[in-house]
């Protein structure tokens, strides 16, 4: 009597942040993208964010204190990471090997969030306010 052989498959998958010097826009800043190889394919897509290179640590793939904000921008970059690993897993364990396009659609970059300044808030403020109760004096 032949038994089946019990195939197990061993996926490989790497992830890497890298900042792309060369598609520096005229202000300095280098987009940030992702690389995910898995399975014999390659997800490569733009992270939504950018810096200039003395503000990327490109050993531990992370933005450096240097960079206004680095602390939310890291945080993003490590749920991008997760929310990747995590379709990816997904997917595998339901017998599927996703298309780096399926991945993509996962992962578009967030929109950019400007900050307002202490000032614009204030102008903000008091445009608010007189636009509901009138200009006074």
């Amino acid at each position: 009597m032949c038994t089946p052989k019990l195939v197990t498959y061993f996926v490989t998958m790497k992830l890497t942040f890298r900042l792309i010097e060369e598609k520096a826009d005229k202000s300095g800043l280098c987009p940030v993208f992702i690389d995910f190889t898995y399975s014999g394919k390659r997800l490569r897509a733009y992270t939504g964010e950018k810096c200039k290179p003395s503000e990327w640590e490109p050993k531990k793939m992370r933005f450096r204190r240097s960079f206004d904000g680095y602390l939310s921008a890291n945080d993003y970059l490590e749920n991008l990471s997760v929310k990747l690993h995590s379709a990816y897993r997904s997917f595998v364990s339901s017998g599927i090997v996703p298309t780096p396009g399926e991945l993509r659609e996962l992962i578009k970059p967030r929109e950019s969030i400007k900050e307002k300044t202490l000032i614009q808030e204030f102008e903000s403020f008091v445009s608010e306010k007189k636009r509901r109760f009138g200009k006074t004096r």
